[in-house]
């Protein structure tokens, strides 16, 4: 297993992000779905593969934007070489 931390780019102080990480680029059951206040989610204790994320942005004012394309994220495994 490894530890990975996601990051995007931050906005106006205020936005809260909703991330979301899944196995499949279409997100239909994902493994994660948080909503937070900083660019930046750890994720720890994750199978080594491939996963994709992202993220929708809530503006202060309760503005819901829409998600972001599907990045896609190669977890590798840490004791292999």
């Amino acid at each position: 297993v490894s530890d990975i931390t996601l990051e995007w780019q931050p906005l106006e102080e205020g936005t809260q992000y909703r991330v979301q990480l899944a196995e499949s680029p279409a997100f239909e059951e994902p493994l994660i779905d948080e909503t937070l206040e900083e660019a930046t989610l750890k994720v720890e204790r994750i199978i080594p593969k491939t996963y994709y994320f992202r993220v929708q942005t809530i503006a202060r004012d309760g503005y819901i934007d829409q998600w972001s394309e599907p990045t896609k994220v190669n977890v590798p495994d840490r004791y292999r070489q």
